[in-house]
């Protein structure tokens, strides 16, 4: 079994322990529900456990972590970067990922063109009305 993964970055001290890692290696090789083993050591959203799975693949991969503008990352194209992404697949599900929200599709287009026409000034209202 490996050791303790452990790396900080900034301010943040991530720490993978040896039951992170026997998830990850799992979920790398083979899918299966390994979310409620991870929910044990504190792990419980897609969001949560980007960056000790970054770390961990960085260090079964030999690559190396930055921390970027977005958070921790890794070269891109990489197979620890791929590992990370397959991960994250397998152990989360995708209602885990956020969502934009969705327009309901049910917009009033004439309701959309009062609302624009009502904050017009007077003048393009004018203007407007003389060129229908």
């Amino acid at each position: 079994m490996s050791k303790k993964i452990v790396a900080t970055f900034g301010e943040a001290t991530f720490t993978v322990t040896e039951a992170m890692q026997e998830v990850f290696n799992e979920a790398n090789e083979q899918p299966t529900d390994w979310a409620l083993r991870l929910a044990a050591e504190g792990l419980t959203t897609r969001d949560l456990a980007r960056p000790f799975v970054v770390i961990w693949a960085g260090a079964r991969y030999n690559e190396t972590v930055t921390d970027g503008q977005r958070g921790l990352t890794l070269p891109q194209g990489s197979a620890a970067i791929q590992a990370v992404t397959r991960v994250l697949r397998n152990v989360f599900s995708a209602d885990d990922t956020p969502k934009a929200p969705k327009s309901s599709g049910s917009a009033d287009p004439v309701a959309a063109l009062v609302r624009a026409y009502a904050k017009l000034t007077p003048a393009q209202k004018r203007a407007f009305k003389a060129s229908i």
